[in-house]
Formats: C-alpha cells, sequence, structure tokens
C-alpha cells in the first residue's frame, strides 16, 4: 500500500475518531468509552481493520490483532465484570426468548468445533480463531443490549448515519474520479472496465448494507424535506454505485417499509419525489457512460448477466457433501473435503478458502458445522425479525432492528455474512439496542425526535 493512501486512510480514522468524540460529547451516554468504541467502529470498521492498521502478534501467536478483536477483548472483559457484579448483588437478568435460541445455536457451533478438533480435522488454534470470531457477535449484542440509554441511541444512529453519507461521498468519487481513492478491498468490476465502489469498505456489499439502516435513520430523523430528500438520494446513489443487485432490492423495499410503519401520508410524498430522484440518477448513469457500449455492457453486465450457474454448480457439490456430513458438517474452509468439492465443482481459485465460496449463509452453516447448527442460526434470525416486527409500529428502534434483522435474512440467500462478519456485528448493535430499550421499557414512537438533528 503506497505512503499516500496510508495517509489518506489515517486522516479518515483520525476524522472518525473526532466524530465519534463530538457525538458522544453531544449526546452524553451513560458509558461514554463504549459509546465511543462504538461509534468509531461503525464510522471506520472498514479502514481499520486493513493490513495498515492491524498489529502483528508474530508467528507465535499465529494470528494478528484486529480492531475487532480488540474490542471483543475489551468488551468481552467489561461482560464478565458485569456478570460477576450481577451475581454478587443477586440480580434477575431479564431474558427475551429470541436469545435463548441464539444460545443453544452458540453451544450447537461450540460442539461442532470441539468434535472437529477431537477427531484432528482442525487443530486447536482454527478452533480458536473461528469461535472467537463468532464470539464477537454475542459481545456487541450484549454490551449494547446492557448499556443502551438514550444517549447510546443517539450516539449509535448518528453515527451510522454519518458513515451512509461519508461512504456515498467515497462512491461517488471512486466512480466518476478515482477508483482507488480510500479504496481498501478488492477491485471487483462493475462494467466495462469500471470497478464497484466499495466506499469506506472492503467490499462492495459491506458498504451497501450499512448505507440500508442509514436510510432507515434518515428517512426519520431528518425533519426538512429538501435535506431530507437530498440525503435519502445521495444514500441511494450510493447504493446504486455498489452494482450489487440484491441491495438495490432490499433498498427499495426497505423505502417502502418506511412508508407503510411511519404511517403518514407525507411519507408516501417524500417516497414518490425520493424514488423519482432515483430513477433520475440511475438514468443519468446509463446515458452518462462514455460510450453506449457502456451503458449496454451495464444492463447486461449487472442486470441481466447469468451469475447463478456457476454457482448452483458449488451448491450441487456442496449439497452432496452435506449427506455424508449433515451432524457436524466439514469443520471450515482449510480441510481436504472443501478443497475438493471446491475443485470438483470447477472452482479450483476458490479451493483455498482464500476467496469466494458458498454464497448462502444457510448452505454454508450446514455445510461447514451441519443442519442441525444452520438450522439453529436460521431460527434465531427470524424468531428476531419476528419479535421486533410485532412492536415495530409503536417503537422506532424496535423497527429498526426488524427491519435490519430482514434485510439480513434475504442478504444472506446470495452472500455468505458469517456472524463475525461486518453486517452482521452491526445486527448484533442495533438488535442489542432493541433488546436494552425492550428491558428497561423504553419506548421511542415514530413521531419523537431521537436525537437533536436539525437536517
Amino acid at each position: 500500500m503506497e505512503t499516500e493512501q496510508i495517509g489518506l486512510l489515517a486522516l479518515y480514522v483520525l476524522l472518525a475518531g473526532i466524530v465519534s468524540l463530538v457525538l458522544c460529547r453531544a449526546y452524553r451516554p451513560r458509558h461514554q468509552f463504549i459509546a465511543f468504541l462504538i461509534s468509531l467502529w461503525i464510522l471506520a470498521e472498514g479502514i481499520l481493520d486493513t493490513d495498515a492498521f492491524v498489529i502483528p502478534l508474530g508467528k507465535e501467536a499465529g494470528f494478528e490483532l484486529q480492531f475487532d478483536r480488540i474490542l471483543l477483548l475489551v468488551f468481552g472483559v467489561i461482560l464478565v465484570q458485569r456478570v460477576l457484579w450481577v451475581t454478587m448483588k443477586r440480580l434477575q437478568w431479564q431474558s427475551l426468548w429470541y436469545e435463548v435460541v441464539l444460545f443453544v445455536a452458540y453451544l450447537a457451533l461450540l460442539g461442532v468445533l470441539i468434535y472437529h478438533q477431537r477427531t484432528s480435522t482442525l487443530p486447536s488454534r482454527d478452533v480458536l480463531l473461528i469461535f472467537s470470531g463468532w464470539l464477537t457477535f454475542l459481545c456487541f449484542y450484549f454490551v449494547v443490549r446492557e448499556y443502551a440509554d438514550d444517549g447510546l441511541v443517539r450516539t449509535i444512529l448518528a453515527s451510522i448515519l454519518c458513515v451512509g453519507l461519508a461512504s456515498s461521498v467515497v462512491a461517488v468519487i471512486q466512480f466518476a474520479y478515482d477508483p482507488q481513492f480510500l479504496h481498501v478491498g478488492s477491485m471487483r468490476e462493475a462494467f466495462s472496465g469500471r470497478v464497484r465502489s466499495t466506499g469506506v469498505f472492503r467490499e462492495e456489499f459491506s458498504h451497501s448494507y450499512f448505507l440500508i439502516p442509514g436510510i432507515m435513520v434518515a428517512y426519520t430523523t431528518i425533519k426538512r424535506p429538501v435535506v431530507r430528500v437530498v440525503t435519502l438520494l445521495l444514500l441511494l446513489t450510493g447504493i446504486f454505485l455498489s452494482f450489487h443487485r440484491m441491495s438495490w432490492i432490499l433498498a427499495f423495499i426497505v423505502l417502502i417499509a418506511m412508508g407503510v410503519f411511519s404511517g403518514s401520508a407525507r411519507a408516501w410524498k417524500y417516497l414518490g419525489w425520493i424514488l423519482t430522484g432515483a430513477a433520475v440518477v440511475l438514468i443519468l448513469a446509463v446515458v452518462g457512460a462514455d460510450y453506449i457500449g457502456q451503458a449496454s455492457d451495464l444492463v447486461y453486465q449487472r442486470v441481466t448477466e447469468d451469475t447463478m450457474s456457476g454457482r448452483m454448480r458449488i451448491y450441487d457439490v456442496a449439497l452432496k457433501r452435506i449427506q455424508s456430513v449433515w451432524l457436524t458438517g466439514v469443520g471450515s474452509e482449510k480441510t481436504n473435503a472443501y478443497y475438493l468439492d471446491m475443485t470438483l465443482a470447477g472452482w479450483k481459485v476458490m479451493a483455498s478458502g482464500e476467496i469466494g465460496g458458498l454464497h448462502n449463509l444457510y448452505l454454508r452453516l450446514a455445510y461447514m458445522y451441519g443442519i442441525p447448527t444452520a438450522c439453529l442460526f436460521a431460527a434465531f434470525l427470524v424468531s428476531l425479525a419476528a419479535f421486533y416486527w410485532k412492536r415495530a409500529r409503536e417503537k422506532y428502534v424496535a423497527f429498526l432492528a426488524a427491519a435490519y434483522g430482514s434485510v439480513f435474512i434475504c442478504a444472506n440467500l446470495t452472500n455468505a455474512l458469517i456472524f463475525a462478519a461486518d453486517a452482521a456485528l452491526l445486527l448484533a448493535i442495533i438488535a442489542g439496542l432493541a433488546a436494552g430499550m425492550e428491558c428497561r421499557g423504553i419506548a421511542f414512537g415514530w413521531n419523537e425526535r431521537l436525537f437533536r438533528l436539525q437536517g
């Protein structure tokens, strides 16, 4: 990575840290240190997990210290301290029913990993790395759940909106001027040599799945009509420039859901403006291509191109493998079974497990850890969404959890966003907020101002 690029990344992280401090100072959450770390993670996670900011621990340790792992250690200590305090004070911990499903799913995953370690399929180091990655989801969820208050809600929602706007602006610059600008991930072609914009994230789908909750926040909290429409159009432009088809579909569905659940006739008027503006942006993007051929390439490569045939070959091989390892799966991408299956599917480039793989979370879980574990995690996601959909009309934060939970469920039909992925950790934060407000009996209605943003 060039020195100039590292300098830009460091500048972005510095600005993200300043914004996080400002938000914490403005909204005064009860635990500002926790709020600052969560806000900084939302604003700069995609940058901080790059090689420029990773702390190598050497061959003896066997892994690198990434920002996610630092937060796992910090939040883990905080949670242990909190559990000990609750136990000593003999306080009762209130559990929500979908959390029971989550705990059972994690116990099943741990049992499968221990089985693979005992049968020498996976070394102990791999078991530790895999399970610690999944534990990050639990730590994020329960830390936010335990310390959720009015200030933390405002800080997190403001952070989601800020990173959405920042990533959208960067996405426009990447597409229109310099594809390398703050680019930290893979360079994937969109059409006619143009690359997919990733904003301030490593992957284009991560960029989109952070912008979608930004749409939810902006739709409700920005009160000035013109500023609201312009903000939403910028976020939609950022999603469009990712050239990720599933996120296009989900962003449209979220806009419709916002109109339905807000229960306002004015909301539908805004929605009409937004969709009209989005259509204009789409037309300008197509007509404004350097050549007419690029416009047709856009339609072919990102709208009508068949990308499922190659995946179906992988799915077919995976389903055959699952029949013989339905209880425990193969363990990980580093096993001989995975290498053989990817080779048989005609994707030897993916056989090492470094890139690609099964583009479906539920099939991936069944393949890696067995059908029972896959069913338990799928049941958790469905139960989480169902729990908060019942409360979505009265409680705005519940709507955020239900809607983003549903987005996550649908997104994983074409992606394998495991519970250690950035989009999954964002779900843990949003769901943790909703759970904390639910346990404390605090309701935020749709007509209440969640934080003091004037637009």
